[in-house]
C-alpha cells in the first residue's frame, strides 16, 4: 500500500465522491478510482460499497479508515517536525555565517 492510496481513501471519505476527492488531490478521477481499487486490493477487502454514483464505507472500511485517519495525523507530526527542525537549522546557519 502506497501514501497515494491512503490519500486517496482518505479524500474520497472526506469529501464524499471520487470527483470532489480527485479536485481536492489535483488527479484524474480516474486515477483516484484506480488508488482505491488498487488499495482494496492489496488489503484484499471491500472499502466502499457501490450503488450509482455513489460510494458509501463498508464496515470494513470504517475500521480501516480509522487507522488510516491516524497514520496519515502521524505522517504529518512527523512533517511539522521535520520542518521545524529544517526551520532552526537555517536559522543556527544564517546567524552564524553572520558572525563569522
Amino acid at each position: 500500500m502506497t501514501l497515494e492510496q491512503l490519500n486517496a481513501f482518505d479524500a474520497v471519505v472526506k469529501h464524499g465522491t471520487i470527483r470532489s476527492a480527485s479536485i481536492q488531490l489535483q488527479k484524474t478521477p480516474a486515477t483516484i478510482s484506480l488508488s482505491i481499487k488498487s488499495l482494496e486490493d492489496k488489503l484484499g477487502i471491500v472499502l466502499f460499497l457501490r450503488s450509482a454514483h455513489r460510494l458509501t464505507l463498508s464496515p470494513a472500511g470504517v475500521d480501516v479508515y480509522k487507522k488510516v485517519s491516524v497514520i496519515l495525523q502521524s505522517i504529518n507530526e512527523v512533517k511539522t517536525v521535520a520542518n521545524a527542525i529544517r526551520s532552526t537549522k537555517e536559522r543556527n546557519y544564517k546567524n552564524s555565517s553572520v558572525l563569522d
